[in-house]
């Protein structure tokens, strides 16, 4: 895989928590708005551009226009200029969360470190594990 830019795991944590504090809101706050923002402020690109729904049923129809999730997050991660790549600090991912996280059983996070990412859950910022499709800026 190409090799992407990281941080340590203090900035992207911050970067997370600026980010995913208060309710879920699928009008603003929700995993995908909140994960695009710490990215953007981790590296001046967000690839959440165009989420333009404002209710669970909106964000379905945002996904299947692209053929669904993961074709969404392809598309949005390329479109954003940013490549697959292996989990790291500061990197962009859709990651498995335990039910009753977010409405879906995946969230878009920020990874820290390790299995661990920093995801917008129902009640703000959670620190979940597991395995993720994960994107990053490229190195130029």
């Amino acid at each position: 895989m190409t090799p992407v830019k990281t941080t340590t795991p203090e900035r992207a944590l911050a970067a997370a928590a600026a980010e995913m504090f208060g309710a879920f809101d699928v009008a603003g706050k929700d995993c995908c708005r909140t994960a695009g923002a710490a990215f953007e402020a981790l590296w001046g690109v967000n690839p959440v551009v165009g989420a333009d729904y404002t209710t669970h049923l909106g964000a379905l129809r945002f996904l299947r226009r692209y053929g669904g999730a993961d074709a969404c997050h392809d598309a949005l991660a390329s479109r954003a200029g940013l490549v697959a790549c292996e989990p790291g600090p500061g990197v962009i991912g859709a990651v498995r969360v335990p039910e009753g996280t977010s409405p879906l059983p995946w969230a878009l996070g920020v990874h820290i470190q390790g299995e661990e990412w920093a995801v917008m859950g129902y009640s703000g910022l959670n620190i979940v594990r597991g395995p993720a499709r994960a994107w990053g800026l490229p190195w130029a």
